[in-house]
C-alpha cells in the first residue's frame, strides 16, 4: 500500500497555528483535546490535502498513461470516445489511449481480436464465418489442386486458406476426414470444413455460417504455469507420473503466448490453438509433436531463451547445478489425463514437471502474482531464507518463513505456541505443496493477542488445527484441498500414487479465535470442536466446499464431527429428541453421560455408549415425531425423503438424515459449522450446507441449505439462496434449488470448477427474471469470480464491436473455455 503523504495532518495543523490561541485554549477542556473549532480545522485541512494533490497531479493529469481513474472521462470526451461507463479503470484507460490507434484499424479482423482482449482481458480468435460456407466455384476462384511440382498442397495455398492446413480439405469442397486434429477442430475457432447457410438466430452452437455473421471466439479460462513441480508416481505403473502434485488426472493447458509475444498490431496475425489459453487435446499434442516440439514451444521463437514460455516440460534434478531438461524422446505425454511416462535412461530417476493449469480467476494457491491483490502484505519480522528442495518444513513461531519454490513437502511440523505473530508464505508466482498423509494434522497454538498468517500454500490430505488463544488467523490465497467425490459406488475419488482417498482439508478450531480471515482462497470445511470459539468468519472472494465424508450406514467414533458438544447435547436430554435418544442408553452410560464435565472431551466409554446408541437407534422404527422434531428445521430433500413414507434402507438413511439434522455442529457435514459468532461473506461461493449463529452475504452463491440460528440479526444481499433456508431478511437475491446445476463443474481440480454456466439463470425459481449471472450489485455474476465481472465484459465488449464492426455485420459471441 502507497505510504501516507500526511497532507492532512500538515494543513491541519498549519491552519491551527494561525487562529489566535485565545480561542485555541477555549475550545476543548484538554490541553490536546479535539472541540469543535478543531474539528472544522481539520476537516478545512482534509480539504486542503485534496487540492494540494491534485495541484502536484497536474502534470500527469494530462496523459492517459499518467491521470488518475477520475480524469478519464474528461480525455475521453476530448477524443468523442465512446466511453463504456462499466469497464474497470483499466479498460477505460486502454479504451482512451488506443483510440485513434482503433480507428485507424476499423473493421478489420485483427482490431477487433486486439480490442476483444483489450477490453476483456480474454484471449479471442476472430472468425469470419462467410468463408467456412460451402458453394460452388467459379471460373475466377483460384485454382486448388497439385502445383506444377505435383505438390499438393503446397504452402501457398495454405497460407492463403485454400486448404485446411491439418485436414488438406480444399474450399467449399467435401470433408476430408482422414486427419484427426482436423476433424476434431469441427465446429470450433479452428475449422476447416464448409457448412449450408443457417439462417437462425446465433445461440449456442447453432445458427454460425451466414454472410452477414462475425465469429467472436472467446477463451475466459486463464492458464497458469507451474515451475519444477513434484510429479506424483502411478501406483502399479513404472515410471508414470502425474503433472499434478495431489495425484489428480487434469488436463494440460498450453501456454497462452500469443499475449507473452505481443502480435497484434503490426505483428498481428491469426493465432493457433497452440498459442492459446486452451487445453491440450490428443490431436493438438500429436499434431504439434510431429515437429518434434516436446516442450511445445510456439515456432516464434529460437531453441534456448524464453523458457518461460514452455506449456510443458520434464526435468531432472542430476546435482547442485540445478534442473535439467529431459531428452523429449525418453518422454511419453498423455496431456488429457495430465500424464507422462518416463523411459530410456529417465526410467527408475526422480523427475520434476513443468505444466499449465486453466482456471477461472486469481483465487487460491497459484503461480499468479500475489501483488496485483492491492493489499497490505506487511510480513512479521523476521523472514527467513526461502526454503527450497522439498524437505520437511520447521517453521518459525516468530517472523515469516518463506518456502522459495513449487515442489511438494511432507507434514510439517507442530507450529508454536506463537507469542506474537508468524507467517508461513510462498514465494511470489510460486505454488508448494503441502501433502500430508491421511490422518495427519499440521497443528498451530497461539498466545493471546497472537496471530498467523497463511499465504500462498496447497495444503492436501491431512487437516489443519488451531489450539490455543489467537486475535487473527489469515489465510491469503491459500488451497485446503476441498477433496473429490468419486463415483456413485465410492465417497472419494482416489490418488493415483498409493490410492489415498482425495478427501477434503478441513479447518478445526480447537481454541479460541478471535477473527479468521479468509481472501482469495479455497478451502474446505470450517468448523469448530471441542469448545473451540471463532467470534467472526470473515471471507472474501473465495470458495468453501464441503463434501459427504460417510456412507449412509452405521454410525463410527469419526463420524462424530464434535463429540464434546454431542456428550454435552445427551446428557442433558433437554429436548424431546435427547430425551427420548437418552432412554435408550444402558443405565450405566446414562450416568456417565449426565455426569460429563464437558470441560474435556468424553472419555473412549462415553464416546462408544454414543455410538451404539445411536446406531440402534438408526437400525430401529422411524424416530420422526412431530413433537420431537419440533424445534429442528429440516433440509426440502429430507422433509421430501420422510413423506414418501420409506422402509428397509431407505428408513435407516432417513433415520441417519434426521440425526445429522437435528445435530448439525456434531454430526453433519458443513462447508462452514460455527455454534457462535457471526460469519461474513463477500463474493464467495459456498458449495455445501451451512449451520451457523449470524450471517452477513453479499454477492454470494449459498449452494446448499443453510441455518442461521440468529436470523433476526444481519442481511442477505444480492445473493443466490437455496429453498427452505432459514436466513436473515433478503434484499436483490434470488432462490434456487438444492446443488442446482448452475456450475461446468463442482470438481476440485476441473478447469471449470465453481464457475458460474452459460444458462445458470435457468436454476432461479423466484423471483421471475432474476438473474445469478447479473445480480450482483454492479451488475456482474454472483460468488467468488464476481470481481472477474464477466458480464460487463460481455455488455462492454458488444458495445465497442457496434462501433467498430464493419456496416451490416452481427457479432456471434462464442465461450470456448
Amino acid at each position: 500500500m502507497p505510504k501516507s503523504d500526511h497532507y492532512e495532518i500538515y494543513y491541519s495543523d498549519k491552519l491551527w497555528s494561525l487562529i489566535p490561541a485565545m480561542y485555541r485554549s477555549e475550545d476543548a477542556a484538554a490541553l490536546d483535546g479535539v472541540g469543535p473549532l478543531r474539528e472544522i480545522v481539520n476537516r478545512i485541512g482534509v480539504q486542503g490535502a485534496i487540492l494540494r494533490r491534485g495541484i502536484d497531479r497536474l502534470w500527469e493529469d494530462q496523459s492517459i498513461e499518467s491521470c488518475d481513474d477520475w480524469v478519464i472521462p474528461y480525455i475521453a470526451d476530448l477524443l468523442a470516445t465512446n466511453l463504456v461507463a462499466s469497464l474497470s479503470g483499466r479498460g477505460q484507460r486502454l479504451d482512451v489511449a488506443k483510440t485513434i490507434y482503433y480507428r485507424r484499424r476499423k473493421g478489420t479482423v485483427a482490431i477487433l481480436e486486439e480490442i476483444a482482449s483489450d477490453i476483456t482481458g480474454w484471449e479471442a480468435r476472430v472468425v469470419e464465418f462467410f468463408r467456412n460456407m460451402g458453394r460452388t466455384r467459379h471460373g475466377l476462384d483460384p485454382a486448388i489442386g497439385p502445383t506444377v511440382e505435383r505438390v499438393y498442397p503446397d504452402k501457398i495455398q495454405k497460407a492463403s486458406g485454400l486448404v485446411g492446413a491439418y485436414s488438406q480439405t480444399a474450399m467449399g469442397g467435401f470433408a476430408d476426414l482422414r486427419n484427426t486434429y482436423g476433424a476434431e477442430k469441427a465446429h470450433s475457432a479452428f475449422d476447416e470444413y464448409f457448412h449450408f447457410a443457417d439462417v437462425r438466430l446465433a445461440q449456442g452452437q447453432s445458427g454460425w455460417h451466414n454472410i452477414h455473421k462475425l465469429g467472436i471466439f472467446l477463451w475466459r479460462l486463464t492458464s497458469f504455469p507451474l515451475d519444477q513441480t513434484t510429479p506424483v508416481e502411478v501406483k502399479g505403473c513404472d515410471d508414470w507420473y502425474t503433472f499434478d502434485p495431489t495425484g489428480r488426472d487434469i488436463p494440460l493447458f498450453a501456454s497462452a503466448s500469443r499475449r507473452e509475444s505481443k502480435l497484434y498490431g503490426d505483428q498481428w496475425i491469426s493465432p493457433e490453438e497452440w498459442q492459446l489459453p486452451t487445453p491440450i487435446g490428443d490431436g493438438l499434442w500429436d499434431a504439434r509433436r510431429a515437429t518434434n516440439e516436446f516442450i511445445f514451444r510456439p515456432l516464434l521463437y529460437p531453441a534456448d531463451p524464453l523458457e518461460d514460455v514452455r506449456s510443458l516440460s520434464v526435468y531432472t534434478l542430476p546435482g547442485v547445478a540445478g534442473f535439467v531438461l529431459a531428452d523429449p524422446a525418453n518422454v511419453d505425454v498423455y496431456p488429457e489425463r495430465g500424464r507422462f511416462h518416463a523411459k530410456g535412461p529417465l526410467a527408475g530417476q526422480k523427475v520434476y514437471g513443468t505444466y499449465h493449469y486453466g482456471f477461472s480467476a486469481f483465487v487460491g494457491a497459484g503461480s499468479y502474482d500475489r501483488r496485483v491483490r492491492g493489499e497490505d502484505d506487511d510480513l512479521p519480522l523476521p523472514v527467513s531464507a526461502p526454503i527450497t528442495g522439498g524437505a520437511v518444513i520447521a517453521p518459525n513461531a516468530t517472523g515469516t518463513t518463506q518456502i522459495g519454490d513449487s515442489l511438494t513437502y511432507a507434514t510439517p511440523a507442530t507450529v508454536g505456541p506463537i507469542a506474537t505473530a508468524a507467517a508461513i508464505v510462498s514465494k511470489n508466482k510460486k505454488r508448494p505443496v503441502i501433502r500430508m498423509k491421511p490422518g495427519d494434522q499440521w497443528v498451530f497454538t497461539g498466545a493471546p493477542d497472537s496471530t498467523l498468517t497463511l499465504d500462498g500454500l496447497l495444503v492436501t490430505g491431512g487437516d489443519i488445527i488451531l489450539r490455543g488463544q489467537f486475535q487473527q488467523v489469515t489465510l491469503r490465497s491459500m488451497t485446503l484441498d476441498p477433496g473429490s467425490s468419486g463415483a456413485p459406488a465410492a465417497l472419494f475419488d482416489k490418488a493415483c500414487d498409493d490410492e489415498r482417498e482425495l478427501r477434503p482439508v478441513t479447518l478445526w478450531v480447537e481454541g479460541t479465535v478471535n477473527s479468521l480471515v479468509i481472501e482469495r482462497s479455497i478451502t474446505g470445511p470450517i468448523r469448530t470442536r471441542n469448545n473451540g470459539i471463532l467470534a467472526s468468519l470473515q471471507a472474501r472472494d473465495s470458495i468453501l466446499q464441503s463434501l459427504r465424508t460417510s456412507a449412509f450406514g452405521p454410525l463410527t467414533a469419526g463420524d462424530i464431527k464434535d463429540p464434546t458438544s454431542l456428550a454435552k447435547e445427551l446428557g442433558g436430554g433437554h429436548t424431546p429428541l435427547t430425551a427420548f435418544l437418552l432412554a435408550t442408553f444402558p443405565a450405566g452410560a446414562k450416568a456417565a453421560l449426565s455426569a460429563y464435565d464437558p470441560a474435556a472431551p468424553p472419555s473412549a466409554a462415553i464416546a462408544t455408549s454414543i455410538v451404539t446408541a445411536l446406531n440402534a437407534a438408526l437400525a430401529g422404527p422411524a424416530i420422526f415425531t412431530t413433537q420431537r422434531f419440533a424445534d429442528v428445521p429440516l433440509s426440502p430433500a429430507v422433509i421430501a425423503l420422510k413423506n414418501s413414507n420409506p422402509a428397509g434402507a431407505e428408513l435407516a438413511r432417513l433415520n441417519r438424515l434426521l440425526l445429522e439434522e437435528a445435530f448439525p455442529h456434531e454430526l453433519a457435514d458443513a462447508a462452514i459449522a460455527m455454534a457462535d459468532g457471526v460469519t461474513s461473506l463477500t463474493r464467495v461461493t459456498v458449495l455445501g450446507r451451512m449451520n451457523i449463529h449470524e450471517l452477513e452475504a453479499s454477492e454470494c452463491i449459498l449452494d446448499e441449505f443453510v441455518v442461521t440460528e440468529n436470523p433476526q440479526r444481519g442481511c442477505v444481499r444480492f445473493s443466490a439462496w437455496v429453498t427452505g433456508s432459514i436466513l436473515p431478511k433478503r434484499y436483490e437475491s434470488v432462490e434456487i434449488g438444492p446443488a442446482a446445476p448452475i456450475f461446468t463443474s463442482r470438481k476440485f481440480g476441473r478447469p471449470g470448477y465453481a464457475q458460474l454456466s452459460l444458462i445458470a439463470d435457468r436454476a432461479v425459481i423466484a423471483p421471475e427474471g432474476g438473474s445469478i449471472l447479473e445480480g450482483a450489485q454492479n451488475g456482474s455474476e454472483m460468488g467468488a469470480f464476481s470481481s472477474g465481472k464477466n458480464a460487463i465484459k460481455e455488455r462492454s465488449l458488444r458495445l465497442k464491436l457496434e462501433e467498430f464492426m464493419p456496416v451490416g455485420l452481427a457479432p456471434v459471441l462464442v465461450y470456448v473455455t
